[in-house]
């Protein structure tokens, strides 16, 4: 959800040679759009060469307050939070995200202000500070619902507060949560599915297995007009197996595993591939 404020910078994109990359920017022009490079450098390397990722994020927010260049730097913020709180350092991307936060505010920038409440919802809630990410989020509902309505980050509050409901153990309220995100999800399958299936594990843990099976259904439906994601149709078809071994129906088990165990085979994901064999192995075995 972050690094949105800029658009991409020619210079860099499709430069995902490290060195290349380095070159190009080595020779630019210390200005405004040698920050959007060195964020858009992070983009692209943010899963594949962390190191490197956030030397160049470093680079850009040094840069942005050099040049006084507020946009800058509050969507270096952004970016910084998010390598911490993927990295796990929740601290740190608690300050990151507050700084941005501050930045933003200052700067009366709706979406940053909103972007940020993101960030602190989601690490204040990892770090199990559940009335404080309430808070934000329920703060973030009200931003994000004047007009224009901004769905995407409406979407991420609701599920926020579904995920502290679940902390607390109050799954019904975290589906009401959890539906409400569903209604802002638009044309974002992605979410969509993610969304459903969330909302069936929920009536799974309630014991309600007929409406597990129904939002299963839909998420796997979804997540096929989810631009044909295949990862995400084998991570529902997996838990339809799941499902189906649960209520002993192990012909429809073998058939959803199978079907996933075939997607993550093709891409080599060893781990899921020894997670389903595994349960495959048990399904066979009660049959």
């Amino acid at each position: 959800g972050v690094c949105i404020l800029f658009s991409c910078t020619p210079m860099v994109i499709g430069q995902t040679n490290t060195d290349s990359l380095n070159l190009a920017l080595k020779s630019q022009k210390a200005d405004t759009n040698k920050v959007r490079s060195y964020e858009q450098a992070y983009i692209l390397l943010r899963y594949e060469n962390h190191r490197l990722a956030f030397e160049y994020i470093q680079k850009s927010l040094e840069l942005a307050k050099k040049l006084n260049y507020t946009l800058g730097e509050l969507s270096g913020y952004l970016a910084l939070g998010e390598y911490y709180e993927n990295r796990g350092k929740r601290d740190s991307a608690h300050i990151t995200y507050s700084n941005a936060y501050k930045v933003a505010t200052k700067m009366n920038h709706r979406i940053g202000i909103t972007e940020s409440m993101v960030g602190l919802s989601s690490t204040l809630a990892s770090m199990q500070n559940l009335k404080e990410a309430d808070s934000i989020a329920n703060l973030g509902i009200t931003i994000a619902k004047k007009e224009p309505l901004d769905s995407l980050r409406l979407t991420y509050f609701y599920m926020f507060l579904s995920n502290t409901s679940y902390f607390r153990d109050d799954f019904e309220q975290s589906i009401v949560y959890t539906q409400k995100a569903l209604e802002f999800n638009g044309n974002n399958f992605y979410n969509k599915a993610r969304n459903e299936l969330g909302i069936g594990g929920l009536f799974r843990v309630l014991g309600n297995y007929e409406k597990t099976e129904e939002y299963y259904r839909k998420a796997l439906e979804t997540a096929k007009s989810a631009n044909k994601n295949q990862r995400l149709t084998a991570l529902v078809q997996s838990e339809m197996a799941s499902l189906k071994s649960d209520l002993k129906d192990y012909k429809a088990a073998k058939y959803y595993y199978d079907s996933a165990l075939a997607y993550f085979e093709k891409v080599d994901d060893l781990l899921m591939m020894a997670e389903l064999n595994n349960s495959l192995g048990k399904t066979n075995h009660e049959r």
